[in-house]
């Protein structure tokens, strides 16, 4: 497992070994549906990252080689994918209100936010080592 995120009475797991993501029932910890497979279509992942959740219960995954942010519903139905020139080797997102927070530390030091519905907002300029 890479990541995990909880929603309601469900969990989500990702497996960048797998190229999987997993939904397990809380109530029981049974796997409820699972998805995924390596590939760059809808429904496949390459080495999905981190997980999030929004209010409505929708799942957002760091897909690090495929750059790109995928969106699927609580159901595990996807949903949309978020690319843009800017997300590369994407490897945590986070969801506050109405804004989607996706960290790219690798090819460049920035935190990058868009709207849930992926258009791009701005930029944040992280510090580099030993910075403080």
């Amino acid at each position: 497992p890479y990541g995990i995120a909880i929603h309601a009475d469900n969990m989500y797991i990702s497996s960048s070994v797998n190229h999987t993501v997993s939904r397990y029932s809380l109530t029981d910890m049974s796997l409820v549906k699972k998805v995924g497979g390596i590939g760059p279509t809808n429904g496949q992942f390459n080495e999905p990252r981190q997980i999030t959740t929004d209010p409505t219960g929708r799942v957002f995954i760091t897909d690090k080689c495929n750059f790109r942010i995928c969106i699927y519903d609580r159901d595990l139905r996807h949903f949309n994918n978020i690319r843009h020139q800017s997300i590369s080797d994407p490897y945590d997102v986070k969801v506050s209100g109405d804004h989607l927070y996706v960290l790219c530390p690798f090819d460049n030091p920035y935190i990058h936010v868009f709207t849930l519905d992926g258009e791009k907002l701005h930029s944040l300029i992280t510090p580099g080592p030993g910075t403080r």
